[in-house]
């Protein structure tokens, strides 16, 4: 229940107790007091707070609006005030007067809590009772907290889509790195071979010199004649 209203009903409770105990006679005013008084007993006034804060219980409330609030704020006050003011004289032949200021002081704040206990216009100009458009309204919660926000809903699945094709598109792009290091490493042969070529050179020239020396060496030694 709204804290105002655990406010209101405890104010209440304590104006009907603070009745019930003022007087120890169980008879009717009428008949203490004669016939300008009510044929009421202090039992009879006691219970009205006490029903109003067992109505107000029985609704229990969790959302007040913000007027009302603001004006519910000052019942307790208005209710300590019939403590000394009011409750005294109901007991002393004042009932007559005395009970016309409580009953007042209660029907106000009844009327103020009206808007809790009676229909209510909704809306879509709709009335119904009040517990019923508290549900209504608590449903309409709920349903509005189960239904994501639609950007973000939106944005989430994209990122979802996204996240799905670079896992789908992985292997692919592995096997184009793969392709790419062997590039590279076909790239980075050619120095290696050309260094083994020239090697080779070398080696090829070593020995076409050294088969020039020979064959020179060779027709020398055929082209001279021998001494006779």
């Amino acid at each position: 229940m709204h804290e105002v209203l655990d406010d209101v009903c405890e104010s209440l409770d304590a104006l009907s107790s603070l009745i019930l105990k003022s007087w120890t006679d169980d008879r009717t005013l009428a008949e203490v007091y004669g016939w300008h008084h009510p044929a009421i007993t202090r039992h009879d006034i006691s219970a009205k707070p006490a029903e109003l804060a067992s109505k107000i219980r029985l609704a229990n409330v969790n959302e007040v609006d913000a007027k009302l609030s603001a004006r519910l704020q000052d019942a307790p006050r208005r209710l300590q005030l019939l403590h000394p003011t009011t409750v005294p004289h109901l007991f002393n032949g004042n009932a007559h007067q005395a009970l016309q200021a409580l009953t007042e002081t209660l029907n106000w704040l009844s009327d103020l809590l009206d808007p809790i206990f009676g229909w209510q216009t909704l809306q879509d100009n709709k009335a119904m009772p009040a517990p019923m458009a508290r549900r209504l309204r608590g449903i309409q919660a709920d349903i509005d907290e189960l239904v994501p926000n639609k950007d973000r809903l939106q944005e989430q699945i994209r990122q979802i889509q996204d996240a799905t094709d670079a896992a789908e598109s992985l292997p692919t792009d592995m096997q184009s790195l793969k392709e790419a290091r062997n590039t590279i490493n076909r790239l980075s042969e050619p120095p290696r071979i050309l260094r083994r070529l020239q090697l080779l050179r070398g080696w090829s020239h070593e020995e076409v010199s050294e088969v020039f020396a020979r064959g020179t060496r060779a027709r020398r030694a055929h082209g001279v004649r021998a001494p006779r």
